[in-house]
């Protein structure tokens, strides 16, 4: 117990100097798209020092994904529970993701990017150094679209991961 106590102190301790997705209080999109389905099934990421992350993406209904991530370490693991919107932007794929815990307010967006297979995808935050406040989906798509291809607009830290498709 002590040591998942040390673990947890230290994630919190890299996301604060790392930096941390940014949080909006609107998703990317006043009415989402309908899931994609090869978002759907089991995505492993690739190993860091010991841990690994799992995530299980089920549709919800038409438009929203529920999704359970569970962070392994060797000898412990935490599991946290999402919904997710599909929004598109200048040809690129997001989520608007946020915690199924209703205490918790706001959306995180995380960009898709999938290899030719559809076996593969890597994932990007974008960056809390954007530092906005945005108050509309309509707004935070124009802001997405004219500064997506900014060098910063995305965390360049651990954040952004590479998931494998488990069979």
């Amino acid at each position: 117990m002590q040591k998942l106590f040390q673990l947890s102190l230290l994630a919190c301790l890299c996301l604060v100097l790392y930096g941390c997705p940014l949080q909006t209080q609107v998703p990317v999109d006043a009415k989402p798209h309908k899931i994609d389905t090869v978002l759907l099934g089991r995505w492993r990421g690739e190993k860091k020092d010991g841990v690994y992350t799992e995530y299980t993406v089920m549709k919800k209904s038409p438009t929203m994904y529920a999704i359970t991530g569970r962070e392994a370490h060797s000898d412990a693991y935490e599991v946290r529970y999402y919904y997710a919107y599909l929004s598109r932007v200048g040809g690129s794929e997001f989520l608007s993701v946020f915690s199924r815990d209703t205490t918790k307010h706001g959306y995180y967006l995380l960009k898709l990017d999938f290899a030719s297979s559809g076996n593969t995808l890597k994932t990007s935050w974008v960056s809390e150094k954007n530092n906005v406040d945005i108050s509309s989906p309509a707004e935070l798509r124009d802001w997405i679209n004219q500064n997506m291809d900014k060098r910063d607009f995305f965390d360049s830290t651990e954040i952004t991961d590479i998931f494998h498709r488990v069979k």
